[in-house]
């Protein structure tokens, strides 16, 4: 009898490994599905040490967050281990990873995937625990607010919850609230950080601006005062927004 339940336990784990994509997929989207939040998942590859594929999440027509490879690394930890059972990420790289959100009322909401944020965001950090190591390359962030639509464009890399590293860029855009309004409205910035200090370079200018009460001014190349004057114009109007 002993050798019976323990050949179908082998028969059942092998069948449970051959199609741990599958298993992977029904386990993570059946998961998201019962906290109200739609999903695809396609998984690539699936070891005990990681895990590839590709993540959609919201309206499949327009997902409220997408990402063309998402790569996991992480360790399972055994009941009797320090950590318990349970899985920990070491490093995750998600690749042109795309996300869809709107800035109202001084809110920043992300759609379907707002319950799964304040859920995570509401636990306290397990003592002793450690954030994995998160790279983003080529991300895009589509913002909808209600001075006008923004695209940003930005690679990273975040170590334990710590910004190492931030190129992004937000191409020309037009905005306007209330009698401010910029037009040609771009800006690139660039974060490093070394040991305890963190270095930002922000650069932003706008081919045309009006703030009330000063006119407008209109950016057509010139160097010197003209350009100061802009840059001061957008940090006025970033102030105002």
């Amino acid at each position: 009898m002993l050798l019976i339940l323990l050949a179908l336990l082998l028969v059942l784990a092998a069948t449970l490994y051959l199609n741990r994509r599958a298993a992977a997929r029904e386990l993570l989207v059946g998961w998201l599905d019962r906290k109200g939040i739609d999903a695809d998942l396609e998984v690539e590859r699936l070891e005990l040490n990681g895990f590839v594929g590709k993540v959609s999440i919201g309206d499949p027509k327009n997902p409220d967050f997408k990402v063309e490879r998402v790569e996991v690394d992480y360790a399972v930890g055994l009941p009797w281990s320090k950590a318990g059972l349970g899985v920990t990420p070491s490093r995750v790289r998600l690749v042109r990873p795309i996300v869809r959100a709107a800035w109202r009322d001084g809110e920043l909401s992300l759609g379907s995937l707002d319950p799964l944020v304040e859920e995570f965001t509401g636990k306290p950090p397990k003592p002793d625990s450690r954030a994995p190591l998160v790279i983003v390359e080529g991300g895009q962030a589509r913002l909808d607010t209600e001075y006008g639509p923004l695209r940003l464009l930005a690679d990273a890399r975040i170590d334990d919850g710590k910004l190492m590293r931030l190129s992004g860029r937000m191409p020309a855009a037009s905005l306007k609230s209330g009698e401010t309004e910029a037009r040609g409205l771009a800006g690139v910035i660039e974060v490093t950080t070394a040991g305890d200090r963190t270095a930002v370079k922000l650069d932003a200018q706008a081919e045309r601006f009006a703030v009330a009460g000063t006119g407008e001014r209109r950016d057509d190349g010139a160097s010197g005062g003209r350009d100061d004057g802009i840059r001061r114009g957008g940090r006025r109007l970033a102030q105002r927004l």
